[in-house]
């Protein structure tokens, strides 16, 4: 290969193998002038780094991903903030309990309270008053408690109190005698003892009067005894 020295421009023969890929020092024979002579075009492009690879294709529309950071949600691309979440309130359910209980609380005290008007309006509920153990005086029109009496007695060496008395029908309309209730109480009115009976006699005329007795063992030694409709039989 020829090199041209730069400052003389004096021709000179040389070996390509003796230039480095990077180029060499060289000096002038005739000036002495030195310079840096690059390696032959053909040695530089051999040597010469790979042109980057291109960037993948992507879309104009698609909005780009930077490292290090997730994918932008639906809301934040079409230029919205995300939708706050709701929190969930259970104190609800515990509100709808509590009206619930009161509710059932205030229906249990009014059937209690009001049960003997509740048996005057509705006399088969006398029944489901007496199989829960529950008290109840009625009315039955027409009918009247007379001549209650008791006595004590020892039977077999049991204590026994025999109670005794009569229904009468004061209406002009045949009626149907419904259960009776013995009850003993102390002063203060507070119910010691009772019980209810079946009357012998079921039907009763117009001006009719039924008598009926019962007994029951251990009474009380003292108290207040009366006699009450119990309801339908």
């Amino acid at each position: 290969m020829h090199i041209t020295c730069p400052s003389c421009s004096a021709t000179f023969e040389a070996e390509a193998q003796a230039l480095d890929k990077a180029g060499h020092r060289v000096r002038c024979g005739r000036c002495g002038h030195t310079w840096r002579e690059e390696p032959p075009a053909a040695m530089a492009s051999a040597v010469a780094p790979h042109p980057a690879e291109p960037a993948p294709y992507r879309s104009s529309a698609e909005p780009p991903v930077r490292e290090g950071r997730p994918a932008p949600r639906r809301e934040e691309v079409a230029g919205h903030a995300p939708y706050p979440q709701r929190r969930r309130r259970g104190g609800g359910a515990w509100i709808g309990w509590i009206l619930f209980i009161a509710v059932i609380a205030g229906l249990v005290a009014a059937a209690w309270h009001f049960r003997a008007e509740i048996v005057a309006e509705v006399p088969e509920t006398a029944k489901i008053y007496r199989a829960l153990n529950i008290p109840v005086a009625t009315q039955a029109a027409g009918l009247e408690i007379s001549g209650v009496t008791s006595v004590r007695r020892t039977v077999g060496g049991e204590r026994r109190m025999v109670v005794s008395g009569s229904v009468i029908n004061v209406s002009e309309d045949a009626q149907e005698i419904p259960m009776l209730r013995a009850v003993i109480s102390d002063g203060a009115g507070q119910e010691i003892l009772s019980w209810e009976f079946v009357p012998a006699s079921r039907h009763l005329e117009p001006g009719a009067v039924a008598t009926f007795e019962t007994s029951t063992s251990d009474p009380p030694a003292n108290g207040a005894l009366r006699v009450e409709f119990a309801g339908p039989r």
